[in-house]
C-alpha cells in the first residue's frame, strides 16, 4: 500500500528498497535475500542470479527493489537478511543477517510457518 509497516496479511507483497553505496567498483555483483522464521530456520532465499537480473557492475550510490510475496507464509514473526557478494560466492561485500523483522497475520486453519497448498478428496 506504499506505507512503511512491519505487519502484513498472508498474501500481501512486501517491497524492500535495497540502497547501496559502493565506494569501489564491484564487477558482476550479486544481491541476495533470505527469509527465516522466528527461530532462525531458513524458509527461503534467492538472489539476483536466480531472479534473472544481471548487474554488470556497481559504483557509488544506487538502489534495487525487491518484491516478496507472503502467500506461502503462515502467521508469525519472520526475519529478512540481505547480502551483496561476488558471483562465485568467494567474496562477501556486505551482509545483514536477520536484520529486519516482520509479522505475517494469518487466520487460516493450518499450522506451522509455511503454507503448502493441499487438497483432500474422498475416493
Amino acid at each position: 500500500r506504499g506505507e512503511i509497516t512491519e505487519r502484513f496479511n498472508s498474501g500481501d507483497n512486501i517491497r524492500v528498497r535495497v540502497a547501496y553505496n559502493a565506494k569501489n567498483r564491484i564487477e558482476d555483483p550479486v544481491f541476495g535475500f533470505a527469509v527465516s522464521d522466528y527461530q532462525g530456520r531458513l524458509c527461503c532465499g534467492s538472489n539476483t542470479i536466480h531472479g534473472d537480473l544481471k548487474i554488470d557492475s556497481i559504483h557509488g550510490e544506487g538502489a534495487l527493489e525487491l518484491t516478496l510475496s507472503t502467500a506461502g507464509l503462515m502467521r508469525g514473526k519472520f526475519y529478512l537478511s540481505l547480502s551483496l557478494h561476488s558471483r562465485d560466492h568467494e567474496t562477501n561485500y556486505h551482509r545483514l543477517d536477520h536484520k529486519f523483522s516482520f509479522w505475517v497475520l494469518h487466520s487460516g486453519p493450518a499450522e506451522g510457518f509455511v503454507n503448502i497448498p493441499s487438497k483432500w478428496e474422498l475416493k
